[in-house]
């Protein structure tokens, strides 16, 4: 998996929601928009595709940590949100992108709760969005 940059808000609504969604199912309306104005737009009409293509600006580390700042909040409403201890080792790895802490989440990267789902990107792109990676 290549690592997903930061777009920024001009770019292409069909680019940044292709990232996030079936390119195929992107609507014609959106496509040639700045995502910022489709962003606008949907606000009104859809506000969960709104959020959805905001979300697509993240580059792969910052969505992680994005999903885990959300889950944190789910979790304050005593959901069940899988474990608590693999979230901490979400946090930790996004706050150092460094193998042994992408390694310490392999155990938590097994079933369909939302910790594990999240663990599981970790490890899908762990080698992809480290600093010391990048050349």
């Amino acid at each position: 998996m290549g690592v997903l940059s930061v777009l920024q808000p001009t770019a292409k609504a069909a680019e940044a929601l292709g990232r996030v969604m079936d390119p195929r199912k992107v609507p014609a309306a959106l496509g040639g928009l700045a995502s910022s104005e489709a962003a606008q737009l949907l606000a009104r009409e859809n506000p969960r595709m709104a959020i959805r293509l905001i979300a697509a600006w993240l580059s792969t580390r910052e969505a992680v940590w994005w999903g885990a700042l959300c889950l944190t909040q789910v979790r304050k409403s005593n959901a069940d949100i899988g474990s608590a201890d693999a979230l901490r080792r979400v946090v930790a790895w996004v706050a150092a992108p460094e193998a042994p802490n992408a390694e310490a989440l392999a155990g938590d990267a097994e079933g369909l709760m939302p910790t594990a789902l999240l663990a599981r990107a970790v490890l899908l792109t762990r080698d992809n969005i480290s600093p010391a990676k990048i050349e």
